[in-house]
């Protein structure tokens, strides 16, 4: 027996090799045809509608599922690794690591990857970083989900597994039933423990794969009179002893071995009785040396070589077959039994939308936030689309000739007002108090000051002699100047004549602009008349409506580049606050509340769930 066993385990791992270059050659074209999922991928999603729709598994209890339970350290984990065919939990010696329920989805793939539901991310179960980061995640997971001053949490971290060769179900593992409160742990940790378990097994569909330490007395085993009270006939539980390299070797009397297999030592009855091997107690351990190390050891048991427990009963392998069989035919019994009972719910759920809500969409509370939260996006997109009277760059088709002189006459008249008052303030400054300020405010001139001002009075005398004078002052008119300074004796330096020169000329030359400007004012009259005065020129005008223009565009531009900049900002920043309440489910509960978000949202549940279920009526 032991040969064909050996045999039909290389068949299968020749098929296994086989079946995973077929669906990495399907994967490839995965693109040219839409994907049909698998009947496990659908069960699972239907258990992951059913658990957000009711938290305490009420509405849930008649679908099945593979419970795992076991006293602490009994290797319930490590049973389960074997079946997923990777190390995936977090792991500590003689310490609680599973603090809460996990749901595991096993199905075939390609690649043996795993994934949370809520996240995309893939996990590569051949390499280590993946699988240590993985152990973290689920450890940081659990931490997570639970409460401050608890040890344990009821909340479900969901986890799907993929791989080849492996056996489809969905498995939950369920934290360590213990005898004692340790100290760090909250005082009802064994009260809730077993309420989470209870919780569980109590599912009449849920298969209970009851986990028992071999190397340890059977009268100190907690779990089996647990799983005996939920399913007292042993209709829907599987036994299984672990270590049982330690029993061999420390059990004086390996019949007592037998009997558990046979379920005569144990108050309780099972479907099944297997015994397994799940490593050597090193947390380093791969999946292939345990197989190894299972194979090798059952190879040369005395308890497999006398007939104490049959081939059947043995290995990781045949459990993983024996609880899929078991697994998939309570599937196949219980879907349709719950779907009939969702149809009701539907009919009254949609009865009520179209009493109360009728020629309206059913959006849940998702759609609702997308919909809120595009309206928003859209209201700050607006900011940057004031009415067009605010960055009007062109003048209008039918703005007049007239209006557009005066305009560029004003500007002009304006920038030049501005550029006198400047130059007089300086001047000012250059020469002193005159004689009002001098007797109202009692200041008076300093030496510097005085030569600055007679200065001007003899540089103002050559304006008035030559009105239309350069801006440039000759070297002979220089000396003209000083010579008639030192005549009244004043001695001033030439830098200072030609300084001073340059601001008396520069206000000479702004007043005779604005008088030029009055005289383009009310010269445009004869313009418009047709009226051709050869000596009067406006071109300065026409330069400064083109720079009033330029200036215009200009500041209009750069205000819509600046709003364009600030709007892109603040809606970035909106962005990411919304997509942060969008991730944060229960601020959108507080946020969008109501009887027809609910309505809808319980809707649109029990539609996916029957789709899915009618899905599976397909395969």
């Amino acid at each position: 027996q032991l040969k064909y066993q050996r045999m039909l385990e290389r068949l299968e791992k020749e098929n296994k090799e086989l079946r995973k270059v077929v669906l990495q050659k399907d994967d490839k074209g995965i693109h040219q045809r839409k994907v049909k999922k698998s009947l496990i991928d659908l069960y699972s999603e239907v258990l992951d509608i059913l658990s957000d729709y009711d938290a305490n598994y009420n509405t849930q209890d008649h679908l099945p599922r593979v419970v795992v339970v076991g006293d602490q350290s009994a290797g319930k984990t490590s049973v389960l690794e074997m079946i997923a065919q990777a190390r995936i939990f977090p792991r500590g010696s003689g310490e609680m690591m599973t603090r809460s329920p996990v749901k595991v989805t096993l199905s075939e793939g390609p690649h043996h990857v795993a994934m949370f539901k809520d996240s995309g991310r893939e996990f590569d179960l051949t390499k280590e970083e993946d699988l240590s980061a993985l152990r973290h995640e689920i450890e940081l997971r659990m931490r997570k989900s639970v409460k401050e001053g608890q040890t344990v949490s009821s909340e479900t971290i969901s986890l799907s597994v993929k791989g080849p060769g492996i056996q489809r179900m969905v498995l939950v593992d369920l934290p360590g039933v213990i005898s004692t409160v340790t100290t760090g742990m909250a005082s009802d940790t064994k009260e809730t423990i077993f309420s989470i378990s209870k919780a569980y097994m109590q599912n009449p569909n849920a298969i209970i794969l009851c986990i028992q330490d071999g190397s340890v007395d059977a009268e100190r085993s907690i779990v089996t009179d647990l799983v005996s009270q939920m399913d007292p006939q042993g209709k829907r539980t599987i036994f299984v002893l672990t270590k049982v390299d330690l029993a061999e070797k420390n059990l004086a009397s390996p019949s007592r071995i037998q009997q558990i297999v046979e379920g005569k030592l144990f108050p309780m009855k099972a479907l099944g009785y297997f015994a397994v091997v799940t490593g050597k107690g090193s947390t380093g351990e791969s999946i292939d040396s345990i197989k190894d190390y299972e194979e090798d050891f059952f190879q040369n048991s005395r308890l497999l070589r006398d007939g104490m427990l049959k081939a059947h009963q043995v290995t990781t392998k045949n459990l993983s077959l024996a609880v899929s069989d078991c697994f998939w035919k309570m599937v196949r019994e219980s879907v349709e039994q719950q779907a009939d009972v969702f149809k009701a719910s539907r009919f009254n759920l949609e009865t009520e939308w179209k009493n109360n809500y009728p020629r309206l969409r059913e959006l849940d509370r998702n759609e609702l936030y997308e919909k809120a939260k595009n309206e928003i996006l859209d209201e700050v997109i607006s900011l940057s689309q004031p009415p067009l009277s605010k960055y009007t760059v062109l003048p209008p088709v039918l703005e007049s000739e007239v209006s557009c002189h005066n305009a560029a006459i004003q500007f002009m008249e304006e920038t030049l007002q501005s550029r006198l008052k400047d130059t007089d303030s300086v001047i000012r400054d250059m020469v002193g108090p005159d004689w009002k300020q001098r007797w109202l405010n009692w200041k008076n001139r300093t030496p510097d000051q005085h030569i600055r001002n007679e200065t001007k009075n003899e540089l103002e005398r050559l304006l008035k002699l030559h009105d239309d004078h350069t801006a440039y002052l000759a070297n002979d008119e220089v000396t003209t100047v000083r010579k008639n300074l030192e005549g009244r004796g004043v001695e001033v330096d030439p830098v200072l004549i030609k300084d001073t020169w340059h601001q008396l000329y520069r206000r000479h030359f702004l007043q005779k602009a604005l008088a030029h400007c009055n005289l383009c004012k009310r010269g445009f009259y004869y313009y418009q008349r047709h009226f051709v005065d050869s000596e009067l020129e406006c071109n300065d005008v026409v330069l400064f409506w083109r720079i009033q223009r330029m200036l215009v565009i200009t500041a209009n531009t750069l205000r819509q580049q600046l709003t364009n900049t600030e709007v892109r900002r603040l809606e970035k920043n909106v962005k990411e606050v919304l997509d942060d309440f969008g991730e944060d489910m229960e601020k959108k509960t507080h946020l969008i509340t109501g009887r027809r978000v609910q309505l809808a949202e319980d809707l649109k549940r029990i539609s996916v769930f029957l789709e899915l279920v009618q899905a599976q009526a397909h395969h």
